[in-house]
């Protein structure tokens, strides 16, 4: 629900005394009910999003054509980011403040933590159109209990930077908006029934794996779950327990409507499952790895046949493989699979 700037305004945030030359462009009310200390829960899922995930297709297209527009006219480079082009907003931050940790960084969007309190977290990106914060608080729900709250403050940069937020206005709030706040919620509520093991855990990380790092590939990812206890899965019965769970859909395009599909499991032990699959564009190899008793890591790298044509299809593709990379690393915990929950459980 999109509430009225006074939302923002009457709170007793920080971010007034810290950003007062940000404009107030929205505040957003989020579907997530919680307790007193349900907040940091919040924090970190916002931190792993990705707009990958967005639930409307058309919303990650919007995404998708932002970011490629972004990397041919420069727009992101790093000379234009915070730091660079701006000075960062930390740099503003009084004493208390700068000594407190700045809050978790982001799996994989562009933004930057700035500070984090009981009830409040502020995060910012600059590029050539704007120098934004993404603010997002706690806040009393009037019957007892609380919800999110966030706000986005921006400064735009220059004329430019004024007629882009004036033409992307209408595609967030009809095309991004919606779908992004209906996720959200959805995400809050499977998080909520997960003892322990929520899948906002999941991680983007480098590509680290020996198996993988040795090959000569074209496109690699690789996703870390962190568990609170020993792991008593192998990495092949989570990596099933993680495709059965992968929605129907997904397994249609992919082909793969039973069980791992074409791919063919190559090595399989008590540390590591190694599983490749090949068609006419690429050559496909997934590592499924307990590196640590409380650590799993999936690992994907990609040799391009066709070159040219593969580049352009896993642009699209790579959107659900990174989707459900997520679901497999968590062991079918995202989407309630209850081998996935058993499976943790008995941690």
């Amino acid at each position: 629900m999109k509430l009225p700037t006074s939302a923002h305004t009457s709170q007793p945030w920080r971010i007034h005394e810290i950003a007062p030359d940000f404009r107030l462009e929205d505040v957003w009310a989020l579907p997530t009910p919680g307790g007193p200390d349900d907040f940091p829960r919040l924090v970190r899922l916002f931190a792993a999003g990705d707009t990958s995930y967005n639930p409307s297709w058309a919303a990650r297209t919007l995404f998708t054509i932002r970011w490629k527009l972004g990397e041919l006219l420069g727009w992101d480079d790093p000379d234009s980011g915070v730091g660079a082009r701006v000075p960062t907003l930390g740099d503003r931050l009084p004493d208390d403040l700068r000594d407190a940790p700045a809050g978790p960084q982001f799996d994989t969007l562009p933004f930057r933590s700035v500070y984090l309190t009981d009830n409040e977290w502020a995060a910012e990106l600059a590029n050539r159109t704007v120098h934004s914060v993404m603010h997002t608080g706690w806040v009393p729900d009037g019957a007892g209990g609380y919800r999110g709250q966030m706000a986005v403050l921006v400064k735009p940069n220059g004329r430019f930077g004024r007629a882009y937020m004036a033409a992307i206005a209408p595609f967030r709030y009809l095309i991004v908006y919606p779908p992004l706040m209906r996720s959200i919620g959805q995400d809050w509520q499977q998080q909520a029934g997960m003892k322990g093991q929520a899948p906002d855990r999941v991680r983007r990380v480098s590509v680290t794996d020996p198996n993988a790092a040795a090959r000569r590939y074209d496109y690699a990812d690789a996703f870390e779950l962190r568990l609170e206890g020993p792991d008593r899965c192998s990495p092949e019965e989570w990596v099933r327990a993680g495709v059965d769970a992968t929605p129907a859909w997904i397994k249609r395009i992919a082909g793969a409507r039973d069980g791992l599909g074409s791919a063919r499991i190559v090595e399989s032990d008590a540390d590591v499952v190694v599983l490749e699959d090949s068609d006419p564009l690429m050559d496909t190899v997934m590592v499924g790895r307990n590196v640590e008793p409380e650590r799993r890591v999936l690992t994907t790298v990609l040799r391009y046949r066709r070159p040219l044509l593969a580049r352009a299809v896993w642009a699209f593709i790579g959107i659900l493989h990174r989707r459900t990379a997520r679901q497999v690393v968590a062991g079918g915990l995202r989407h309630g699979d209850r081998s996935g929950d058993a499976a943790l459980e008995r941690s």
